[in-house]
This record gives C-alpha cells, structure tokens and sequence, in this order.
C-alpha cells in the first residue's frame, strides 16, 4: 500500500517552499503598503529597522533578502509617488542622479586642520614631502538639488583647503582641476553611487602624476595616465551603486568600466595587517592582481564599486616593470581603491594605506619600518567635511594618538 502513495520529489518540495516562501513576502510587503496608506511615512520610518530584524530573526518563512529588497521598494515607490527627493538619506537630484544626504558639519576644522599640519610637520623632520588632494563630492553645484535642501559643502570645501595653504599645507583640489577643465561631474561619477568612474580615477592621477614630476622630482611616465595607452572593457548593467541600493531599485543597475593597460605590466601585491605581516601575496600582470573578477564579471552582479583593486586596509604594490624606482605612500579613503592601482603603473612602490577599514592601522610603524619619497593624503569631501555614518568610520592613528576620524 506504502508503494502507491505519491511522495513529493526533492524539487516539487523546493518549488513548494519557493511559491510559500514568494507567498510570505508579497504578502508582507502588501501589508506594509496598507500600513503606509493608514499610518503615513512617519510609522514606516520608525517600524523600518524593528520589523525587519524582528521577522528575519524569527520566521524562516520571510527570506532575509525578500524582506530587505521588500521594505526598500515600499519605501521607494511611497517617496516617489509623494515627490520626496530624499529617500532613506539618499538625495535625488533634479537630473535623476543620486548623492548622499550630508551628514552634521563638526562645529569646528581645527582638529583636522591641527592633525594634518601635525602630520606634515613630522613628515618634514624626516625629509619626505606630503601632498593633500582634495576629492570632490559629485555634486557640480547646488542648482540640481530639491527646492528647501540647504548643502554647504562645496564652500566648507574651499575654506578648508585655504586653512591648509595658510599652514603651509601642500595641497590640490580636483574639484578645481575639474572646473578648470569644464568636466561633467554627471558623467565623471557614477549615478547611483558616491565614487568616481574608471576613467576619472585615471584623469585625476594624471593632474598628481604632473605635479609630482614639476615640484617633486620624480620622473612619471606621462604614458601611464595617458587613456589611450589602456583598454577599456565595460560591462552593462552589472553594478548596483551604494546609493541605488539604499532606495531599492534593481533598475538602477549601470555599466561598469574597467581600463586594462595595454603597456607590459608585472606586479606583486602584498596585503598586510595591523601586525605588519603579510597576509597574501599576488603575482601577475594588472589584470592578474587588479581585477580578479573580470572572467565572470558578465555572469554576476557587481555591488562594488572597486572592481579593479586590493581590497585591503593596507597593500603594497611592488612594480616590477618601473623606470621609475621612487616609493609613495597612499593615505586615502575609498576613492584610492581604483586610483592606486594606476599610481603603481608609475613608479616602483606604492603603500596604500586605506582609512575606510576599520583595521586600526598605526600610521608611525609604517613611516618608522619604511623609507618613503612622497607621502599623498587623499580625501574624499563628505570624508573630510562631514560627519557621515552612511560612509562608516575613517580611522588612521599616528603613535597612540587618532589621528583621522
């Protein structure tokens, strides 16, 4: 009798917990949107965090990225269908692109302005220039921001970077190298994501690169920042950016470029933790230790941004192929991820040191164990202006004191 009984095979059971599990969360998201017609924004904001965690922590039947993807499109479409810019800290632009809402200004620079200045002069004592380079929020001006939406940084900006030339700060500001070139910062960073394209990375080496060779004495080859000596590969599609994924929107999804040297290239790339050991090694032409996941990018969703570079707190990179034997130190936040591994095309060694990792990195060691010709401090405005969650903590100690946050 046992014998005549139609047991479920192993993949009707999985299509039945599929459709029970899409079940649960349409039927969640339906209740969500009757909520919001009944209660307004205001429950919604307040419920977002506790719901999600409540369900996903204690019912199986609720996928954990059903319900984030779920509330994230609730929330999205009940923002647009109202005309609010402002969705989740992430601000529309009248052009459709998206920035970060800014985060709370610090009541005074003085702090960072002493730090950087302390830095400098340390760095005087033992004979090695420092170069500050201003990044620039992607925001062009303020004409394309919601009517009632106050954003101070492209003045705070300015201000900052004269305190720096009035302690005697070498520095340089790419927000006005762009002007100056009347780039479009529309295109020059990504539309739903803070950090700059490929090719910006590569431009912006280039403005570093030349002073470098006028005021530093060193001798870059102008052919690796010039944009015809790489291969550009785009993939469509693929890349979700930080702020798209705040809002929800999978069509939001933009191409992604990844520029390949077409000179001779050979790398090793140690990635080194807070003890000073090294962690991993790779060998191999750009491609081999830049970008790794090239082969399959056609095949998967991207949702970093650093396609193309180490992901570590800290990496060396040694060129193997450099006319130029010099060593340069990279202090710099996430914008240096990409711009790094073109800096290594130049010269023999460079140390990126990343303030985006919540690794602790003592920057004294790394000055005191290693010689180094030049030292650039990058950072990126909501970085260096702005007191922002979204983007995390930016840490770098000097000795036992912080001295970035």
């Amino acid at each position: 009798m046992d014998d005549q009984i139609k047991r479920p095979t192993a993949s009707q059971h999985s299509s039945k917990s599929r459709e029970l599990n899409n079940f649960g969360a349409s039927f969640f998201v339906l209740v969500l949107v009757i909520m919001l017609i009944f209660n307004g924004m205001d429950w919604y904001e307040r419920a977002f965090t506790e719901v999600q965690n409540e369900f996903t922590d204690n019912f199986a039947i609720f996928p954990s990225a059903k319900i984030d993807f779920g509330l994230k499109k609730v929330y999205n479409l009940y923002m647009w269908a109202t005309n609010r810019r402002i969705i989740n800290d992430v601000v529309v632009m009248n052009d459709g692109r998206l920035i970060l809402r800014q985060g709370d200004a610090p009541p005074s620079y003085d702090e960072k302005i002493n730090n950087i200045v302390a830095l400098k002069d340390y760095l005087e004592s033992k004979d090695i220039p420092m170069l500050f380079v201003r990044v620039p929020d992607k925001m062009q001006d303020t004409s394309q921001l919601p009517q009632g939406y106050a954003n101070t940084i492209l003045e705070d900006g300015v201000s900052f970077m004269a305190q720096l030339s009035q302690n005697g700060v070498a520095s340089l500001d790419l927000r006005e190298e762009m002007m100056r070139e009347n780039m479009d910062f529309a295109t020059a960073f990504y539309r739903g994501d803070h950090h700059w394209t490929a090719e910006t990375a590569l431009w912006s080496f280039g403005k570093i690169a030349t002073v470098m060779n006028t005021e530093y004495g060193f001798s870059l080859d102008e052919d690796t920042w010039d944009a015809q000596s790489y291969e550009k590969i785009t993939y469509q599609n693929v890349f979700m950016g930080s702020e798209s994924e705040r809002i929800g929107d999978p069509g939001l999804k933009e191409d992604i470029t990844v520029l390949i040297p077409r000179f001779e290239t050979a790398f090793t790339v140690n990635n080194i933790n807070e003890y000073g050991q090294d962690e991993a090694a790779l060998r191999g032409d750009f491609t081999d230790v830049f970008v790794p996941k090239t082969k399959e990018a056609q095949h998967d969703d991207f949702s970093q941004y650093d396609l193309n570079a180490a992901d570590s707190g800290f990496a060396r990179y040694i060129n193997e192929n450099a006319a130029e034997q010099k060593k340069v130190l990279l202090i710099a936040d996430s914008f240096g991820r990409v711009f790094s591994t073109y800096l290594a095309c130049s010269t023999a060694q460079v140390s990126y040191l990343s303030i985006s990792e919540e690794n602790n990195m003592k920057l004294y060691p790394v000055l005191a164990d290693e010689e180094f010709d030049m030292v650039i401090f990058m950072v990126y405005d909501q970085v260096l202006l702005r007191d922002n969650e979204e983007l995390g903590k930016n840490r770098l100690y000097f000795g036992e004191d912080q001295l970035w946050e």
